[in-house]
C-alpha cells in the first residue's frame, strides 16, 4: 500500500529564509504582519540598511548644514516680538535653504522606497538566503520605478488634496490607499491608471485593517524617535548650557533637531516594510497568486527515487508570481 504523502509542516514567518516569493505572498492577520516585519528585518535588516547608507546619509548630510546655518542666522529672530529687518532678511534669505530642505526631505523618502523596494525584489528572487545583496544590485532593480514613482506619487497626491478639498472623507480615504502605490509600482510595473485602480481594488474592504495598521506603527515609531531624540536633546542642551556663547547655543540646538529628523529617516523603513508586507497580504486574499500556483503545480512533480509514490509537494522556489497581470 502506497504510503502518503506528508503534508508540508507549518513554518512561522520567525523560520522563513524570505529567499522566495512564496515567502511574501501569504495570508497574515494584524499580528502577523508584525511578526513578518520583525523577522525579514531579523534577516536581511543589516543588508538592507548598508545599502540605504548612501541615500541616508545624502540627505541627513546636507540636512544637518541646513540646520545649523537656520540655527546660527535666525538666532536674533526666534522671538515674534522681536524680529527686526536684520531678522527679516534673514529668515527671506532663509528661505531657499527651507524649501531645498522640504525637496531634499522629498526625494530621499522617494530613494528609499525604491531602493528598499529593489532590495526586495532582487531579494525574494535570491535562491541562497545567506547571499548579500549590493547596493548597485538594488539600485539598479529600484531605479527604474523612481521616475514612475514621482509622477504618480504627485497625480496621486493632487488627487487626494482634491478629495480633502470637496468632501474630506475622500480624501482620508485615498490618502490610504495610495500608501500601497509604491508596491504596486515596484511588484506590478503598472501603468498610472492600472496603479491608481489598483489601489483602490486592493483596499476595497481592508481600508480599516490597512488604516490601524498603520497609525500603530506610526504611533510606536513615533514613540521611540520621540525617545531617542529626547536622550539626544537632553545630551546636547548640557552641551549647550555650558557655553555661554550664544551662537553655539544655537548650533547645538540646530544640530539636535537634525539629529531628531535623522533618527524619523532611519526609522520611517521599518513603516514601510510593514506596508509592503500588507500589500502582499491583500494580493494573495484578492488574487490568490500563491495558491493557484500550488494548484497548477500540485501532482506534477513526481516523487523522489526509492521514496514514497504519490505526487510530492510543489517546489516554493520555483514560484514566480505574475507581475502587473490584473487579470488574476
Amino acid at each position: 500500500m502506497a504510503s502518503p504523502t506528508p503534508s508540508p509542516a507549518y513554518q512561522s514567518d520567525a523560520q522563513r529564509s524570505f529567499a522566495t516569493p512564496s515567502d511574501y505572498y501569504r495570508l497574515r492577520d494584524f499580528g502577523q504582519k508584525f511578526e513578518a516585519t520583525s523577522a525579514f528585518l531579523r534577516r536581511h535588516g543589516g543588508n538592507l540598511y548598508r545599502i540605504m547608507l548612501l541615500p541616508l546619509l545624502g540627505a541627513i548630510v546636507p540636512l544637518a548644514a541646513l540646520m545649523v546655518l537656520f540655527g546660527r542666522s535666525f538666532r536674533f529672530g526666534q522671538f515674534p516680538g522681536r524680529m527686526g529687518q536684520g531678522s527679516q532678511i534673514s529668515l527671506a534669505l532663509m528661505s531657499p535653504a527651507i524649501f531645498g530642505l522640504v525637496v531634499l526631505g522629498l526625494a530621499a523618502l522617494l530613494v528609499q522606497y525604491a531602493m528598499l523596494y529593489g532590495f526586495v525584489k532582487r531579494r525574494m528572487h535570491q535562491p541562497d538566503p545567506t547571499a548579500t545583496i549590493s547596493a548597485g544590485e538594488a539600485w539598479d532593480e529600484g531605479k527604474r520605478y523612481l521616475l514612475p514613482m514621482i509622477g504618480y506619487s504627485i497625480v496621486a497626491g493632487v488627487l487626494v488634496m482634491i478629495g480633502y478639498f470637496l468632501l474630506v472623507l475622500p480624501g482620508i480615504y485615498l490618502s490610504i490607499a495610495v500608501l500601497l502605490l509604491p508596491c504596486v509600482v515596484v511588484f506590478e510595473e503598472a501603468d498610472l491608471g492600472s496603479t491608481l485602480s489598483r489601489c483602490l481594488q486592493l483596499i476595497r474592504g481592508k481600508w480599516w485593517s490597512t488604516f490601524g495598521l498603520y497609525v500603530v506603527a506610526s504611533i510606536a515609531m513615533w514613540m521611540l524617535a520621540a525617545g531617542l531624540g529626547a536622550v539626544l536633546t537632553i545630551i546636547t542642551a548640557l552641551f549647550g548650557a555650558k557655553s555661554a556663547d550664544g551662537d553655539a547655543a544655537m548650533t547645538t540646538l540646530a544640530v539636535a533637531q537634525a539629529m531628531q529628523i535623522s533618527i524619523n529617516l532611519l526609522l520611517t523603513p521599518i513603516i514601510y516594510v510593514l506596508l509592503m508586507f500588507q500589500y502582499f497580504n491583500l494580493v494573495e486574499r484578492r488574487d490568490h497568486v500563491s495558491l493557484q500556483w500550488r494548484a497548477e503545480q500540485l501532482g506534477q512533480t513526481p516523487g523522489p527515487a526509492g521514496g514514497p509514490t504519490g505526487p510530492a509537494g510543489p517546489d516554493d522556489s520555483l514560484f514566480r508570481p505574475s507581475y502587473g497581470d490584473q487579470a488574476l
